[in-house]
């Protein structure tokens, strides 16, 4: 992945090959700072794709990655409906990456510093679009629920008003995200394949 820096990928690969669950669950690396010096693997809600490894075996099982999911939310969307179908997904603490989201970079406003992703409007568009669906698709928790509707809606929408350059198609794409995500019925999930 063209943004993505692994820190320490043999802890990474070690840990999964040696992993009870290897071939029944999804693994995905912290992302950011480490935050334990030896690989811990914890159970959780969703991974993001860059680092994430899927069996084929269980991605052939939950009928594979949706087309309809090709800009943002592929990573939410095949871990929600794995754990759906009662696979696991992990988080190995103490593995790594850094991850560069659009092109990031500091604003000031209002004397704080702010950050933006500054996403290219297709993005953008799909980032909104693919939540909204995903929304609709599974019983996200609350805490995700907010953190979609604080994070890709209101602030994506700030950001551009406020602090990012073509402001036009930006919110021009937020607008399609939104009214696609809203009023199109979301992808049917497939089937459980049975091997």
């Amino acid at each position: 992945d063209q943004d993505t820096l692994w820190r320490n990928f043999s802890d990474y690969k070690s840990f999964v090959l040696s992993h009870p669950d290897r071939e029944q669950a999804i693994y995905g690396p912290e992302i950011g700072g480490g935050s334990r010096s030896l690989p811990v693997g914890e159970e959780t809600d969703h991974v993001i794709t860059s680092g994430t490894l899927v069996p084929i075996k269980l991605l052939k099982s939950i009928g594979g990655y949706l087309p309809q999911f090709t800009i943002d939310g592929i990573d939410v969307e095949v871990c929600y409906r794995a754990r759906e179908r009662s696979y696991k997904v992990y988080r190995i603490y103490g593995t790594n990456i850094d991850q560069k989201f659009g092109e990031e970079h500091t604003r000031k406003f209002c004397g704080k510093s702010v950050k933006v992703y500054n996403y290219p409007p297709i993005r953008l568009r799909g980032i909104i679009r693919n939540h909204l669906h995903i929304m609709k698709m599974y019983k996200l928790p609350k805490w995700f629920r907010q953190f979609i509707i604080r994070r890709y809606l209101f602030k994506n929408v700030f950001n551009v008003i406020l602090l990012e350059d073509r402001k036009i198609s930006k919110l021009y794409s937020i607008i399609r995200g939104l009214s696609e995500g809203l009023l199109l019925p979301p992808p049917q999930k497939p089937p459980r394949n049975r091997f």
